[in-house]
């Protein structure tokens, strides 16, 4: 195992009605683990999603996660000993 630099990847914006949050919330993780693998990073598995809200008439949110550079194409994730290769079938996505 080596040392990593971690980066912190991050979106937010604003979701009109509660009754979405844990909808998009998924999708947004969804959307932010393809952000950085096109980077070409990968999730560290030991650092967890970080999601807050603040309402003010609608909720405003914001998603961080945490990526280490890697090959996108062959490494699901690191944590703090292992690199996890992806499996053949989800190279391909």
């Amino acid at each position: 195992m080596r040392h990593y630099d971690i980066e912190r990847f991050e979106i937010a914006g604003t979701i009109g009605d509660d009754k979405d949050l844990i909808r998009l919330r998924g999708e947004f993780e969804r959307l932010l683990v393809q952000d950085m693998r096109d980077a070409g990073y990968v999730p560290h598995l030991d650092l967890a999603p970080v999601f807050t809200t603040e309402y003010n008439g609608q909720y405003e949110f914001k998603l961080s996660m945490y990526g280490v550079k890697e090959n996108a194409g062959e490494v699901e994730g690191v944590d703090g000993r292992s690199v996890y290769r992806r499996s053949s079938s989800s190279s391909s996505s």
